[in-house]
This record gives C-alpha cells, structure tokens and sequence, in this order.
C-alpha cells in the first residue's frame, strides 16, 4: 500500500514584472540601468531604441543575446511621436499577458521600492487588489559632480529634491494587464488605457501615496469616465502625492558635461545625428532641474549587488566589446562638444543663458528658491488694467484664458471657472499644479504647437499643421463650459478672436491685451464690436457667426501668426 502524504496546496506563482523603455544615445547609462532593476526583480527589459549613434544600440544588441534585454528598434515616420511609435512597436512585437505587471521608465528614471523586501515584488505585493500605482518622480541633481564618475548608485548622486518642489508631482504607472487596464497610454507616462465598459473606480488606481485616487482631481474624474485628459495626463493632485510605496529616481540633468552633449547633439554641434533645434535642453532647464536641497541614500541598499551584477553582465560574450565602444565614441563626442565650446568663448550656451564648465552645486549650500517650490504668479498689468480686469473677473462665472499667469490665479482664488490655454509644456504644467492647490475649478489647457521659446513663441515653423490647435483645441475639451469672458493675452491673438466668433453660443465679452499699439491686430475690428479701450488693453463684445467672405483670407492666416 502506498504511503499517505500530506496535502501540500500548489504554491501560487508569484506576479511577474515588465519593464518598458525608448531610448537614444544613453550608452554611458544603459548598463547600471539594467543591472539595477534586473536585481530587484524585474523579471523582463524591453528597450525601444531610435536610431543611436553612441553604440548603445550594439550594447542592446550583446545584452539580447545574453537574454537580458529585449531589444526593439523603430524609426518614426514623419509627424510621428517617438514615444508613441515605441509604445506602439512594444504593443505590436511583445504585447501584454494577463495578470502581468507593466512599468514604463526613461533612461535617468530608476524604481525605488520602499516597502518589504525592496524588491518590485514586494511593491506589487504592498498594492493588493488595486490595479495600478501612479508613482511619483524624486528629483535628483548633479550633486557638484562636473563629470559624470560613472554610477548613479553611489555616494556620488544622493543630492535630491525637496518633498514641496512641484516637478516630483510627476508620475508614471505601474499597472497589472487584466480584465480593467488595457495597456499604456498614447505616451505610455499618463493613466493607463481603461478597457471600454468595465466600471474602473478610483480604488483601482493608487496615488503615490498608497490611497485611491482623488475624485476631486479633474484628471481622475475625466479618467473614470473614458474622456480624453485635461492637458498632460501624468501630473498628479498633492492629495495623491507621496513616496510611500516607492519612488521613481529622476537623474534629470545628470551632470553639466553630458547635459552639454545633450544640448549640443539636439542643435547638430556634434556630428552624431541629425540637425535639430534643442528647445529642452537648456540652461534655465538645467538650474531647474539640478536639486540638491536634501540627501536621499535609500537606493544605495543595492549598491553592492548591483555591481556584482554588472561584473556578471560585463562578462557575458560581446558585452566588455560594446561598453568599450560606447566609451570610446562618447569621449569622442564630449571632446568635440568642449572644443566648440572653446570656440564659442568658453561657455556651453544652451540657448537661453550659459552654463558654465565648472559650476557650484546650487541649494547645498543656500536653501532653495522660495518661488522654486511655490511659483509666484502675480498680475502683470498696468495698476488701470488690473483694476478693470479683476472688476470683471469678479461678475464672470465661466472664464477662457489665452495665455496663463497670474489672471489664472486670480479667477481660481475667486472660485470661477477657468480655463487656460498655454503653449509652454513646462510652464503649463507648473501652473496646473499650484492652482490644484487652490480651486478644482481651474484647468490648464496645453495646446501643443511643437517645441516653444521664451513666452511660449513656437520654435518650428514647419509644425505650422498644428498651430490651429492654440485657438481652437480648448473648446473641444469634453468638460469645456461655453464662457462669459474671454481673455486674449498669449499667442496667435487675432486668431483666438476669430475662434471666440466661430465657437461661442452665444454673446460674450473679449479682453484684448497690447492691443491699442499693435496695428497688426487691427483687422479684428471686421470681425468684432471694439466698446472700450482701457490702457492698452481693448474690450470687445464678440457675436457667433462666420467669418465675412471678404474676411477670410486674413482670418485663416492669423491661425498661423503666432503674435
């Protein structure tokens, strides 16, 4: 007879994680960047790259066949995010298995888990029944570093934000592929894609700070319903702020020499890749980004495996071969960078200001800027245009705004409905996040006409096929409520009273600012009443209708004439 065993239940298998990434040119990086979350429990890398010229593509290459890395190429055709085309090529060649954990990291962005054994596991595990966990960036700054000492996991870069500075509002989502959440948004950084139909709740998703989403969060409520996000998708309210599960390590700016080559390699100064207009990778970016204010060592639990890892993977056939290579070409690249550099006087401008070669890491030693962590918006009129314009501020009910600021402010500290139009991605979003904290009545609106300079000036004429959307995109919002007031004080002015006409249901008041001197807008006045002229700002009463046949010509024009 044979012998009687105990029962033992079939251990259940534990979830697995996948780990999602577009890189360019991020060679130096890639291998720590690997090492690091295959130790804590990543239990698949896919990488999407576009097009490298520092070797990282052959590193990618040697690291796929070790099987530690997917590896996936793509090549945006034109008018085509990168972005979206890699979330699109990971969805086409791997796709999404039931049940399985997806996360979607940059290059500088690393997984800080806080919680039990620190691994992703152990995160997953701390969600429960939850779908997702939207998690918060920390920002990390060059810590005084002028190079790069070759490991973001070291005493090197502890050099962090503060818990106030507004950028660490950020999220990306960790979500588990099911019956709920269909997979990564456009963008693959905001709220997962809903499964149509399902009934998601707000218990579905955590916020950072381990609680379910906030229903007063105008992101939330449009998110719950299938509607497309206000503005960008992944800035989260301060009530679902929080480290608490974890943190995403945003080494931002790095260090000022490989920050340098980036800008240089966005403006064509270094023959590594197509000529492009750098718009991001400026000075003013680099003193925003560069916090230092606090220490934060926590990632330095894994230091020591992480470099045994790396021996691991330095070991693998080819691997050694293509660090070498990626080295060799980028000392190349960072040679030529301070050589024209030299040329250009001995500073890297970076478009907007000079950063300097050598630098004192800002906040170490002086608190961080006040307005840093709590940006002053105030209003900029003349004393004359400020009383007019608060006087009517205070009768309206529903407020259109093009061109954000301290109006913005002022109608959500008066509990009006606002929305904004900005063109300006970074100050948009900086202004979406201080007026949460005042009214769940206002809305930022970015309206993307490409890259943009000083004052939200498009820097690309050839994006002209998008110039429309600043006057137009706003109204078509699902959660737009047809105003009383209008404020023109941003971009492509004539343009947005033409919208105003086209769109409006019934008659409204116009705001038009620098408008008594500006000839160039004068042509308006076929189109609108002009009642008043305050200062230098006009007041118009603008009726719904088309635009005069005679007219047309010159309104379709002003769509793109960004003054």
């Amino acid at each position: 007879m044979a012998e009687a065993r105990a029962y033992s239940p079939p251990v259940a298998e534990r979830p697995k994680v996948v780990l999602v990434s577009a890189m360019r040119n991020e060679g130096p990086f890639l291998l720590e960047w690997v090492a690091y979350h295959r130790v804590i429990g990543i239990d698949r890398i896919v990488v999407i790259s576009n097009g490298s010229t520092d070797g990282m593509d052959e590193l990618l290459e040697a690291l796929a066949k070790a099987g530690e890395v997917t590896f996936l190429r793509t090549s945006p055709g034109w008018g085509v995010a990168p972005q979206e085309a890699a979330v699109q090529a990971f969805e086409t060649e791997v796709g999404y298995c039931e049940g399985t954990w997806y996360l979607w990291l940059d290059a500088d962005e690393f997984l800080n888990v806080h919680v039990g054994d620190r691994t992703a596991q152990a995160l997953v595990a701390a969600v429960g029944p939850a779908q997702a966990l939207m998690l918060n960036w920390r920002l990390f700054g060059s810590n005084g570093n002028d190079s790069f000492p070759g490991r973001h996991l070291s005493a090197d870069f502890v050099g962090a934000s503060k818990l106030g500075f507004v950028a660490n509002l950020e999220t990306k989502p960790l979500f588990r592929h099911g019956p709920k959440l269909a997979g990564f948004s456009a963008n693959a950084a905001g709220l997962p894609r809903l499964v149509p139909g399902v009934g998601a709740t707000a218990e579905d998703c955590l916020g950072g700070n381990g609680k379910p989403l906030d229903l007063h969060s105008p992101r939330t409520v449009a998110w719950l319903e299938g509607r497309p996000l206000p503005g960008r998708n992944n800035l989260a309210s301060r009530k679902e702020f929080g480290w608490n599960l974890a943190q995403i390590n945003h080494y931002s700016v790095r260090t000022p020499d490989h920050f340098r080559l980036k800008a240089a390699r966005g403006r064509g100064m270094v023959s590594t890749g197509p000529k492009r207009p750098n718009i991001r990778h400026t000075a003013s970016y680099f003193d925003r980004f560069d916090r230092n204010e606090a220490e934060d060592r926590s990632i330095l639990h894994w230091e020591a495996a992480v470099t045994d890892k790396l021996e691991h993977l330095l070991a693998r056939p080819g691997v050694a071969a293509a660090k070498a290579e990626v080295e060799a070409r980028v000392a190349k690249a960072l040679s030529e960078c301070d050589d024209m550099i030299a040329a250009q006087g001995g500073a890297g401008n970076l478009g907007d200001k000079a950063l300097p070669q050598q630098r004192v890491v800002r906040g170490m030693e002086a608190e961080m800027e006040p307005e840093a962590e709590a940006p002053s918006f105030a209003l900029t009129f003349e004393p004359k245009e400020r009383r007019f314009i608060t006087k009517l501020y205070n009768q309206a009910e529903t407020i259109l705004e093009y061109g954000s600021g301290g109006s913005t402010v002022l109608a959500a500290e008066l509990g009006k409905t606002v929305f904004s139009v900005e063109s300006d991605q970074d100050w948009a979003d900086r202004m979406a996040a201080h007026v949460a904290t005042i009214s769940d009545r206002a809305h930022v609106h970015w309206a993307d006409v490409g890259p943009t300079g000083p004052w939200g000036v498009p820097m690309r004429p050839r994006e002209f096929r998008k110039f429309h959307a600043y006057a137009l995109s706003v109204w078509d919002r699902p959660d737009f409520v047809q105003p009383d007031l209008v404020l023109i004080d941003g971009r492509f002015r004539a343009a947005c009273l033409v919208a105003v006409m086209m769109r409006t249901e019934r008659p409204v008041t116009v705001l038009f600012d620098d408008y008594a001197r500006r000839r160039y807008y004068h042509g308006v006045e076929g189109l609108a009443l002009k009642e008043e002229l305050v200062g230098r700002m006009a007041r118009f009463t603008v009726t719904p209708g088309a635009i005069p046949p005679d007219l047309v010509t010159q309104a379709v024009g002003w769509f793109t004439d960004p003054r």
